[in-house]
């Protein structure tokens, strides 16, 4: 018996488009919490499509829940997937918000692993708001558990774990990777829906193969990468490499 998880990084976000983002509502109140472009949205359609063809468990109605990052850009993102899920193969997924799998204003190592341990293979940068060791969340009041509840009523079911506070590189990847782990270790097969690092530590972890240094999915020319993975005989594999939707739009940054 066999199991899949598929791993997706949000969609084209707002502050790609930075004279946009600073005129926004959202901006005055939290400006690392940005929703997705009307670009954003349809890429993220075209992902959900992209993620139809390719498993066979979400086909089979396997798939119930996709695990999402509290970060709106991330649950705008599954929403559209959930949309196009709905659509196609009149299946009504459900968001169950995980904390653990939120970032923080950190600049991060290469990260491999020996078993379950993160080993960093190489120097440890700084935060991107400056030299500081450990930096506070991200996270503010709109995007407690209730309000998420709120915000997104009909898509998020549920929420696991409290929101972070002050920690360091290490402390962060610990957390994004044990809540990743825990999806992938569940009976069932599953979706998780987050960030770069996201999809760093996924692949590193599960593929087995070179540990791709960290940021390789990061930047607006890699928004809804998507890889897949498969679980044969207790032994995970890569079943679908990191794959990004088409884009039909000029891009530039990274984050």
């Amino acid at each position: 018996m066999s199991k899949e998880l598929w791993v997706i990084r949000h969609s084209y976000k707002l502050s790609y488009e930075p004279e946009k983002w600073k005129k926004h509502p959202r901006y005055k109140e939290n400006p690392f919490d940005e929703p997705l472009t009307d670009f954003g949205m349809a890429l993220a359609t075209e992902a959900g499509a992209n993620l139809i063809k390719k498993s066979k468990d979400l086909k089979a109605g396997k798939i119930t829940y996709i695990y999402c990052s509290p970060f709106t850009r991330c649950i705008q993102t599954a929403i559209q997937i959930i949309k196009e899920v709905k659509k196609v193969l009149k299946l009504d997924l459900k968001i169950i918000v995980v904390y653990g799998l939120g970032e923080s204003i950190i600049k991060r190592p290469t990260i491999s692993f020996q078993g379950s341990k993160i080993k960093p293979i190489n120097p440890v940068s700084v935060s991107h708001r400056g030299s500081k060791k450990k930096w506070k969340s991200i996270l503010d009041k709109k995007m407690s558990p209730a309000n998420l509840k709120k915000r997104f009523k009909g898509y998020v079911t549920g929420v696991i774990a409290k929101p972070y506070g002050i920690e360091t590189w290490r402390e962060e990847s610990e957390r994004m990777f044990k809540a990743i782990k825990a999806v992938g270790d569940q009976k069932s097969s599953g979706i998780i829906l987050g960030h770069t690092h996201t999809i760093d530590l996924a692949y590193n972890y599960y593929s087995g193969k070179t540990p791709v240094p960290s940021y390789t999915f990061g930047g607006s020319k890699d928004v809804c990468v998507t890889v897949g993975f498969e679980k044969k005989s207790k032994k995970w594999k890569m079943s679908h490499k990191p794959k990004i939707p088409s884009l039909k739009k000029k891009t530039t940054g990274r984050s």
